[in-house]
């Protein structure tokens, strides 16, 4: 009687196991194409959005190399990579 209670509770816990591991493998692999696709999307060009100089100076591009985002009016942190923004520094991009 005891030896099939153990039997039982190895086989529950095996479960278990399988259950968690698929879990965390499909959210791996969610996780990774959300990622191909931020860096797969086009870089934001300034005139996009940016119809008149004014709104040019309202906008923040971020300063990383690898990113450049175009983020909106008053963003202090990048939209894409999270990097704090310069907003001096849009007059020399343009």
């Amino acid at each position: 009687m005891i030896a099939d209670a153990g039997i039982v509770w190895f086989g529950l816990i095996l479960v278990i196991g399988f259950v968690g591991f698929f879990v965390v493998l499909v959210s791996a692999v969610i996780r990774f194409l959300v990622f191909l696709g931020r860096t797969m999307t086009p870089k934001r060009q300034i005139g996009e959005s940016a119809s008149t100089p004014a709104d040019r100076d309202a906008l923040s591009v971020c300063t990383n190399d690898r990113c450049g985002f175009l983020n909106q009016p008053g963003a202090k942190f990048c939209a894409r990579c999270g990097r704090p923004l310069n907003r001096g520094n849009l007059d020399s991009l343009v």
